[in-house]
């Protein structure tokens, strides 16, 4: 297993990748993009990010649109187009870090941020690689339908219209025409977490030719961990120290999806089962949980510090994951990663997170009861459960190790800039934009947006390869080993 820290920033040339997320940092798709950026920066890699609106600790991460568009991008929204509106998405051609990029990584583009429009041009200007985090990109606006199918032909009509991110005005029939169509346009390589969400994709036959592959999302093993001091960190969370305690996460408890209502079910009936039980429900709205169970416990809002969040999970003996509609959630990881086993319903890639009664206790049937039935088992069978937590825990070591996952998308991103110049006829994505492209840029606001140093000069569009880096040009004899 390859540590991020000791891997040789000379073993192969550096990348120049520019990340496009509502943000770096948080929760989801934000966690996920800000520590791959950071184990890739530590390999020597450059990296910089496109984002909705840069938080204090995204030091490297810029607007992805103008302010001179807002009002645009307003009335857009008003009538449900926002993912088509902030037309500057057409224009990254002239910013800076868009030029100086090797590859363009894709994370969640919902948020009405940037114009998907824009993502055929995207993929002529650069090589795209797309991680999908949930369903947005192959429904009419939905991230996780749950029980609809519908997006596998045409959405419309939809039952989620004005629950983010399906807008109050319904276009999921338009978006659902145009998505498939823009991405395989892009020419993009779809990436997922789970095995699950990859067998969706194979679904849509506009995006069945495109390029595939399953890479589990990383994880900071090093910050979740196992604790020895779990009786001290208790009292510091307000729980008493010698109780079986309960860990309930999620970000938004008010979202249905999130379970918060099979949560209260199986609280009470764990409640009821076993003595001294209480919960730590950690996440916004947590009461709707706590309140309802009638088990005693405390309730922390949505924890950003990934430190104070581990140590939540270490202090637990189980953790119970209610949701209804997921991905490959990094609650679970992270809570396997902790040591702390995992009692959850068999939805999306869940089960391949959770090997059935060795990390942790799959409810298979979808209810309540069952979820309840896994808490008492694991209550009263301490050295199983805490077994269970080990081997947890080295799965998320051997399948999520930062470092491994980072050496991954190298290679991933090779394989894209080498598809890319093979079509293109170019040796490098690389250019520098000229005097006038940097004047538009500077009236739509970027100009504070400096491009990447490297150790020669950028080609202009139509330069001659001969002016090209060497690093960024090596990508391109690899293009025999393009799957």
């Amino acid at each position: 297993m390859v540590s991020p820290m000791t891997r040789s920033t000379n073993r192969r040339a550096a990348l120049n990748v520019l990340m496009v997320n509502t943000h770096q940092s948080g929760g989801g798709a934000g966690q996920f993009g800000g520590l791959l950026a950071g184990v890739l920066r530590a390999a020597g890699d450059h990296v910089s990010a496109f984002v909705r609106t840069p938080r204090r600790d995204e030091h490297d991460a810029q607007p992805a649109g103008s302010w001179r568009e807002t009002r645009l991008a307003l009335w857009l929204q008003r009538h449900g187009l926002s993912d088509l509106g902030h037309f500057s998405s057409l224009l990254w051609r002239l910013r800076s870090q868009y030029a100086a990029a090797d590859v363009l990584h894709l994370h969640n583009l919902h948020g009405g941020y940037v114009s998907i429009a824009a993502l055929p041009l995207w993929g002529f200007d650069k090589p795209v690689v797309w991680t999908l985090h949930d369903f947005w990109p192959l429904t009419g606006g939905c991230a996780a339908p749950q029980q609809c199918t519908r997006w596998r032909q045409a959405c419309g009509r939809c039952s989620q219209a004005g629950v983010y991110p399906v807008g109050h005005v319904d276009r999921t029939r338009l978006y659902r025409q145009l998505k498939p169509r823009l991405i395989a346009a892009a020419h993009a390589r779809l990436v997922t977490p789970s095995r699950w969400l990859l067998e969706r994709v194979g679904e849509l036959p506009a995006l069945r030719r495109l390029p595939q592959r399953v890479i589990r999302p990383p994880i900071d093993c090093e910050t979740f961990a196992p604790r020895d001091d779990t009786a001290a960190v208790r009292r510091q969370f307000g729980l008493a120290p010698d109780c079986f305690t309960v860990i309930v996460s999620g970000n938004n408890w008010s979202d249905r999806s999130k379970g918060a209502e099979d949560a209260v079910a199986a609280l009470r009936a764990a409640g009821a089962a076993v003595r001294r039980l209480q919960v730590l429900v950690v996440g916004r709205d947590g009461d709707r949980v706590l309140t309802p169970s009638g088990v005693p416990g405390q309730v922390l809002p949505f924890i950003a510090q990934r430190e104070r969040l581990a140590a939540a999970y270490a202090c637990a003996d189980v953790c119970l994951f209610p949701s209804r509609a997921e991905n490959y959630p990094l609650t679970v990881l992270e809570s396997l990663a902790c040591g702390t086993p995992v009692v959850a319903y068999a939805v999306g890639g869940v089960p391949e997170q959770i090997e059935h009664l060795l990390t942790g206790y799959v409810a298979w049937n979808g209810q309540s009861v069952e979820l309840a039935r896994g808490l008492v088992l694991l209550a009263r069978e301490g050295r199983r459960a805490r077994a269970m937590g080990l081997r947890g825990r080295e799965f998320v070591r051997r399948t999520s190790a930062p470092g491994d996952v980072a050496e991954q998308y190298r290679d991933e991103y090779r394989r894209a800039i080498a598809s890319w110049c093979r079509r293109r006829g170019r040796a490098s994505p690389r250019y520098t934009p000229g005097r006038w492209a940097r004047g538009i840029a500077q009236r739509l606001g970027w100009e504070t947006c400096a491009a990447p140093q490297t150790s020669r000069p950028a080609p202009r569009i139509g330069q001659q390869a001969d002016a090209i880096p060497h690093h960024a040009a090596q990508p391109c004899a690899a293009a025999a080993t393009e799957r």
